[in-house]
């Protein structure tokens, strides 16, 4: 992918600069080389580690604490629409 990235980018930065002064084959390719080299490096130097995973948490439902349960979140919900 970087290769084809870098072929079509030193094409095109070759096709531009021939409106200008006319390509030969030597800048082409270095305008190739020059395009594989700096996205090469730019991976390089940008490259990050993978972020962790977080630890994901789970609510643990007691059935004995049911009615604490349910008063806890008739609590939540009329003190948020109140």
């Amino acid at each position: 992918m970087i290769l084809l990235v870098s072929l079509f980018g030193g094409i095109i930065s070759a096709i531009v600069t021939g409106i200008f002064v006319t390509p030969d084959d030597f800048s082409v390719i270095l305008a190739i080389i020059a395009f594989t080299a700096g996205s090469m490096l730019g991976m390089v130097f940008n490259w990050a580690p993978a972020p962790p995973k977080s630890k994901t948490h789970h609510i643990i439902y007691e059935p004995e604490d049911d009615d604490a349960f349910d008063r806890e979140i008739e609590e939540a919900l009329k003190s948020e629409y109140d």
